[in-house]
């Protein structure tokens, strides 16, 4: 059986017409998430909302979504199947932490921010995608993991900045010399 039913969801209000996903009350396998809430849009996955459930092994969530906060679904064992929206920017620190059956990961190329060990203990995680316009995977974004996010994405992320940080440093020191005749 698949779970969509609003009344599964606890929610809280964010402003007059968006609301966050603060828990999962149903205990279906297969959690669709709602896009809208007694009128409101679902927009975020608030922090702890699915934590420690041990029950669901796949999660829809739908278009609106633009973050997934801190521990979000922290140690979901079961979680196998993510399907994450094209509207998402951001996943939080150990947003999927632990969930050890978590076997791939497609990230949307809205997303411009990866948390600390977002993925972190995903140990049967083998293949993650990552978008092309990705600005920032923080350090240990899947540290545990036997995939390499973790070594190559923080390594490119490093470079980068070391690049545009030295590019940065010799346009403002050279503003400040001045030519001398020898």
């Amino acid at each position: 059986l698949v779970s969509s039913d609003a009344a599964y969801f606890t929610y809280k209000v964010l402003n007059d017409t968006s609301c966050a996903i603060s828990g999962y009350t149903g205990s279906e396998a297969e959690v669709i998430l709602p896009a809208e809430i007694d009128g409101y849009a679902v927009t975020r996955i608030n922090a702890n909302a699915f934590q420690n459930n041990h029950t669901i092994t796949s999660v829809t969530l739908p278009e609106g979504v633009t973050e997934i906060q801190y521990y979000a679904f922290l140690n979901c064992s079961s979680l196998k199947t993510v399907v994450l929206p094209d509207s998402l920017a951001a996943i939080g620190y150990q947003a999927f932490g632990r969930c050890s059956a978590l076997t791939e990961i497609v990230i949307p190329d809205t997303v411009k921010r990866i948390g600390d060990r977002a993925f972190g203990q995903c140990l049967s995680l083998a293949s993650v995608r990552l978008p092309a316009g990705l600005e920032l995977i923080e350090e240990y974004a899947a540290k545990g993991s036997v995939i390499a996010i973790s070594d190559a994405g923080v390594g490119a992320t490093l470079c980068a900045s070391a690049l545009q940080g030295a590019s940065l440093n010799v346009f403002i020191n050279t503003k400040s010399m001045a030519d001398r005749e020898m």
